[in-house]
């Protein structure tokens, strides 16, 4: 039915937008990532918050629209903020802060479903309310350094430099860090799509590879995304 089709578009366009996600956090930068992704959340709120004031023959469109949209922004989200975060962050405190991004995302529908139990509130305020959150999110992301493991890959030194002087506020941490940050870029083999493809098969990728998509896949299927789904 409609609502189910309206439910299952968001995590369709985050399946869809994932690997688009690293190929542009790659190509143009982890902060490009982060400018991008507010051009299809900004779109797909402003859809869902316009759609109550559609003709009916425009309506249903106009919702599913901004849901498969809001789908693409979060699919990019999931790929970009992790990445910045743990690029950006101390190396002491790096689990931390990529632990910040799930943290965030479940304090959002915790709001989200707050806001909407206000009598009267209807789904346009919510949906407003999401697109006044992208605006603030895109302005502070113009504020945001570009990752300073980016910009040495790129070979852009001086840049990652003084990135990472004004991160850490220390020149002996920020030398350090950098000399570590090139060691590893330097050591790492560039390789094909298709030999990248065949470290697969090493028992040292295998593992960790197999223990993550499983730990993954009993997070999805426990049934907790058909709750938040499905709980208004």
């Amino acid at each position: 039915n409609r609502s189910s089709l309206y439910k299952a578009l968001l995590p369709i366009g985050i399946t869809v937008a994932g690997p688009f996600g690293g190929l542009i956090a790659d190509r143009g930068g982890r902060k490009a990532l982060l400018l991008i992704l507010g051009a299809p959340n900004f779109v797909g709120w402003l859809l869902i918050a316009l759609s109550k004031y559609m003709p009916l023959t425009a309506f249903k469109p106009v919702i599913l629209t901004g849901r498969f949209l809001t789908g693409i922004a979060i699919g990019w989200i999931a790929t970009g903020v992790p990445l910045y975060a743990a690029e950006i962050a101390d190396r002491r405190w790096r689990g931390l802060f990529g632990a910040f991004y799930q943290i965030s995302l479940v304090i959002g529908v915790f709001l989200t479903y707050a806001v909407s139990a206000i009598p009267n509130v209807s789904y346009t305020h919510s949906a407003l309310v999401g697109t006044g959150l992208v605006v603030l999110f895109f302005v502070l992301a113009l504020t945001l350094p570009e990752s300073p493991r980016f910009l040495l890959w790129k070979g852009r030194e001086s840049k990652a430099k003084k990135v990472l002087y004004w991160l850490r506020q220390s020149a002996e941490t920020a030398e350090e860090e950098l000399a570590e940050i090139k060691q590893i870029i330097e050591t790492s083999p560039k390789l094909s799509l298709r030999k990248k493809l065949r470290e697969f098969k090493a028992k040292h990728v295998r593992i960790p590879l197999i223990l993550c998509l499983t730990l993954i896949f009993f997070r999805q299927f426990c049934g907790i995304n058909a709750i938040i789904y499905y709980a208004a």
